[in-house]
């Protein structure tokens, strides 16, 4: 019985936990330098939709506006079980909640010019939806290639296979002057490793009587 609801608890909280929704964009075109999670003000029918996974942070951005923090252009798809009439507006700009003095140091880095602040991330936490929000660094072209080549190299660094392993080792074994191909080869499969034997001398002829 102990069990039963020790799982139940677990996929209840992880279900609490959750990622809605992911921009994974703003990471490939700015430099995050720091970030801030905030609360949300959203309408009944936006905060089902969210839920539902129906909310689109790739064209956001947000904004400083008589001391407050607002979050514009995300798209929140409105609810399906909702009529126009009581249903939100999917681009509608939407209040972020955060301290004062959170808004004012983002309020001194973005005077600096090439910043900005984004969306990040909208999370669910227990009975609460949070936003994360990036103070960003635009990327220039060749920020972003060098950023996807690093990506590349590191992708290839986990998929490399042991027979690309093996080959390094046998390039450096040799360098090294240590046993050949065949003694490595049987080593690295588990068979005994026995140096090759050097070809017996030939036996000298039998001389006639």
């Amino acid at each position: 019985m102990g069990k039963g609801g020790g799982k139940k608890s677990a996929a209840a909280r992880a279900a609490a936990n959750r990622l809605l929704a992911d921009n994974r964009l703003a990471r490939h075109q700015y430099e995050i330098l720091e970030t801030l999670e905030t609360g949300i003000e959203l309408l009944g029918t936006e905060v089902k939709s969210v839920r539902a996974g129906q909310a689109n942070l790739r064209d956001g951005f947000c904004l400083i506006r008589r001391g407050e923090l607002h979050l514009h252009n995300v798209h929140i798809s409105p609810h399906t079980h909702a009529s126009r009439y009581f249903n939100h507006e999917p681009l509608r700009v939407r209040r972020l909640l955060a301290h004062r003095r959170e808004i004012d140091k983002l309020r001194g880095h973005l005077e600096q010019k090439g910043l900005t602040l984004i969306p990040l991330n909208l999370r669910l936490q227990g009975s609460w939806i949070k936003v994360t929000i990036g103070l960003g660094k635009g990327r220039k072209l060749h920020d972003k290639r060098a950023a996807a080549k690093d990506k590349q190299v590191k992708k290839e660094t986990r998929d490399a296979t042991p027979a690309t392993e093996y080959s390094s080792l046998l390039a450096q074994r040799t360098a090294l002057g240590r046993p050949p191909l065949s003694c490595l080869l049987a080593s690295v499969q588990g068979a005994p490793a026995t140096p090759p034997q050097a070809p017996a001398p030939p036996s000298p002829d039998r001389q006639s009587d």
